[in-house]
C-alpha cells in the first residue's frame, strides 16, 4: 500500500503540469455543462433565471401590459364620451342663453327654467360627492373596526 501511495505521489510530482490541467479541465467542464447561465428576473430582481425562464417571464409581462393598455384605452374612451356629453350640454345652455339675449322680448319662464336646471345639476353633483365621501368614511371605519376585532381575537387566543 505504501509503495502504491509513493508511486502515485511520485507520478503526480513528476507530471505536475499535466495533473493540474486534468483537474482544472474536469472542474471547468463540470461548471460549463452543469451550471446554466442565469440573469436577474424581470419580475423579481432578487431572483436569478435562465434564458427559458426569462422568455416565459417576458411573454407573461407583455400579456399583462397589453391587458393594462386595453383597460386604459377603454377608460379613456369612456371619459372622452363623458367630456363630449358635457360639452354638448354646455353648448345647449349657451344656445338657450344666446336665444334669450338675441330676442327682443326676454322669456322669463325660459330664464327661470335655465336657472333651475343649473341649480339642480349643482345639487346633484354636490350630493354625489358627499355620497362618495360618506361611503369612503364608512368603509374606512368598518375596516378599522374589523382590524381591532381581529387584534382582540388574536390577543385573547
Amino acid at each position: 500500500m505504501k509503495n502504491l501511495w509513493n508511486y502515485i505521489t511520485e507520478t503526480i510530482r513528476h507530471n505536475r503540469g499535466m495533473f493540474i490541467s486534468v483537474i482544472l479541465t474536469i472542474i471547468f467542464s463540470t461548471w460549463f455543462l452543469g451550471c446554466p447561465s442565469k440573469t436577474t428576473s424581470i419580475i423579481d430582481p432578487i431572483k436569478k433565471v435562465t434564458e427559458d425562464e426569462l422568455n416565459i417571464e417576458y411573454t407573461a409581462e407583455l400579456s399583462r401590459l397589453e391587458n393594462e393598455m386595453q383597460v386604459l384605452k377603454s377608460t379613456t374612451e369612456i371619459r372622452l364620451q363623458d367630456l363630449h356629453r358635457q360639452d354638448k350640454f354646455k353648448q345647449g345652455l349657451y344656445e338657450n342663453a344666446k336665444l334669450i339675449v338675441d330676442s327682443n322680448n326676454p322669456n322669463p319662464l325660459g330664464l327661470l327654467s335655465l336657472i333651475g336646471t343649473i341649480l339642480g345639476i349643482g345639487a346633484v353633483i354636490d350630493n354625489r360627492k358627499k355620497d362618495g365621501l360618506i361611503k369612503g368614511l364608512l368603509a374606512s371605519a368598518v375596516e378599522t373596526k374589523n382590524n381591532a376585532d381581529n387584534k382582540k381575537t388574536l390577543s385573547s387566543s
